[in-house]
């Protein structure tokens, strides 16, 4: 019974189909069609075509590309850039993307919009969603040859959406640029975790190869696959090999600094200082005393483990790096002065107290280094500082770091108020100032001069501005020095070019002025035999000769 109903529910359904068949006549082919639109698509991305082409398909085409180019159009003339008119454009993109994706990307690529760049890769994304890995196969080969850069547009939209499924796509590819380049994207967007697929392709690469890409994205390898690096690089050629090893061993520093220390050694690597350092650094932020018992093992690196130290703990950090380099203390670059400027901005306070705690010989850089912290980020709490401490060997710094910062604002005013300083305090901010001042008006600087008390640090201020105040052809410092310096000071500055002429001698032009330089007439302590003595560094021809000595014998008169 079941199978007698089953057939007349099977007749009746086949007789409804074959009357809605004849009902619709011409019309069936279009809904089908319409049914199977969205399996539709060929190899090459478009409709597939069983018969001619409907005209009225290539004509609506022909009209969305034409509005494309419209739209492209206006966003170059800025004429439409509103939201109306960006949904135009992904409107017609999803369109195209489905009919013709390979003309329509071309004429993107082609065109001249400065906004075509965007657009472009707007459609990239869109094909690549229709398409999926499978849009490899739909570009053109003459593209590698004809459109070089819309090729590698396609390929690096790909990678971004699958990085990993692209690289056999990629190591097929016959330009060995494209291939570098692209792998180095697939390292940049490839999962930590999948970096073994890329190693693998790594190892079909040649020499040339591998020298491109560890010169692009070394770094990039070594951050998320530092140990997988370091093991490739043992089957380099050198260069190549060293250049691996020690981006992996900076990679390794950074996340197993533990790890990095133990391998280093081992490594031929020109940067072992450098890895040993950084690897150092990331102890000594969770492990300090296991850091600093690296560094002194190594004889080594005690700064870069002190300046970490210090963010936890200072006095520990201080004493430690005090007790194993006291040759650092007179170094230009102490660790101390950046210790003592992180821990002012954190607690002031505490470290204006541990000053008072450490050796004399390293008191003054603390607080010089504390000034220039308190400069930027409280200039008015350094000065009610340094009028406290206005009886301590601190005052004289902070008040010389205070008017560096401030005369740029206030020429005028902040000199006025290093001068009304005591005697005993302002030596050093009349320097400070005078470096400043040469910027703006060497002639200000260089009346700063006879202020300056101490003898030494007057002349260490000399030097600066005649230093870089003869560079000037203008003649004014020849001027300054003829009608403006003191006596006592025009003998100083002689005497000082007299020393330094042979650096000196580009810049100062008037012949008499430079004569009386080398012969230190008004010093009156240089003999013509020892300025000849001095002129012989400098190859000047017997006509120079004359004329000097003719300049000098006039000047002497």
């Amino acid at each position: 019974m079941g199978k007698v109903i089953s057939g007349v529910l099977l007749g009746a359904l086949c007789g409804g189909l074959l009357t809605a068949g004849v009902l619709l006549g011409p019309f069936a082919g279009s809904v089908a069609n319409l049914q199977n639109g969205a399996n539709s698509i060929d190899s090459k991305g478009r409709k597939s075509q069983l018969g001619l082409e409907d005209h009225a398909q290539v004509d609506s085409r022909e009209d969305q590309r034409r509005e494309l180019q419209h739209l492209l159009d206006s966003l170059e003339k800025g004429s439409d850039s509103s939201p109306a008119a960006k949904a135009r454009l992904q409107r017609v993109l999803s369109d195209l993307v489905w009919f013709d994706p390979i003309a329509t990307a071309v004429q993107i690529f082609n065109a001249t919009s400065r906004h075509k760049q965007p657009v472009l890769r707007q459609f990239l994304r869109l094909w690549v969603d229709s398409r999926g890995i499978e849009l490899v196969h739909d570009l053109p080969a003459a593209w590698l040859e004809t459109h070089p850069q819309l090729y590698r547009e396609v390929f690096q939209t790909l990678v971004h959406s699958n990085p990993q499924a692209m690289l056999p796509h990629i190591m097929a590819l016959a330009s060995s640029d494209l291939r570098v380049f692209l792998l180095a994207s697939v390292a940049h967007k490839l999962d930590a975790k999948k970096m073994p697929d890329l190693f693998l392709s790594l190892a079909q690469l040649n020499d040339s190869e591998i020298g491109r890409l560890l010169a692009w994205d070394s770094m990039e390898l070594a951050s998320k696959a530092p140990r997988q690096l370091l093991a490739w690089s043992n089957r380099l050629n050198e260069p190549h090999r060293r250049l691996a090893a020690q981006a992996a061993l900076e990679g390794l520093a950074r996340v197993d600094p533990k790890a990095a220390l133990a391998l280093v050694d081992a490594q031929s690597t020109r940067s072992k200082r450098r890895i040993i350092g950084l690897a150092l650094q990331q102890l000594a932020a969770t492990e300090p005393h296991l850091a600093a018992a690296e560094a002194e093992s190594r004889g080594k690196h005690f700064a870069e483990v002190a300046k970490i130290w210090a963010n936890r703990d200072p006095i520990a950090a201080i004493r430690w790096l005090i007790e194993r380099t006291p040759e650092a203390r007179n170094s230009s670059h102490d660790p101390l002065m950046s210790i003592a400027s992180s821990w002012s901005g954190r607690d002031l306070d505490a470290a204006l107290a541990f000053a008072e705690t450490l050796p004399a010989d390293l008191r003054g850089g603390w607080a010089s280094a504390i000034a220039a912290q308190l400069a930027v980020s409280d200039p008015d709490r350094l000065e009610t500082l340094a009028q406290t401490l206005s009886d301590t060997p601190y005052a004289a710094k902070m008040f010389a770091r205070l008017a560096f910062q401030r005369y740029d604002a206030d020429p005028e005013g902040t000199i006025s108020q290093v001068l009304s300083l005591s005697p005993a305090i302002r030596d050093e901010p009349l320097s400070s100032l005078i470096v400043q001042a040469m910027v703006r008006s060497p002639e200000s600087a260089a009346g700063l001069l006879h202020e300056i008390a101490d003898e030494e640090k007057r002349m260490d201020a000399l030097r600066t501005v005649l230093w870089r105040w003869a560079r000037s052809e203008d003649g004014a410092m020849q001027r300054w020095l003829a009608s403006k310096a003191s006596p006592s000071l025009r003998d100083e500055a002689y005497a000082t070019l007299a020393a330094d002429q042979p650096k000196l001698l580009p810049w100062i032009k008037d012949r008499e002025l430079r004569v009386a330089t080398y012969l230190g007439i008004t010093h009156g302590s240089r003999s013509t035999a020892g300025v000849r003595k001095l002129l012989e560094q400098i190859k000047l021809s017997e006509a120079q000769w004359e004329s000097l000595d003719s300049a000098a014998a006039e000047a002497a008169k």
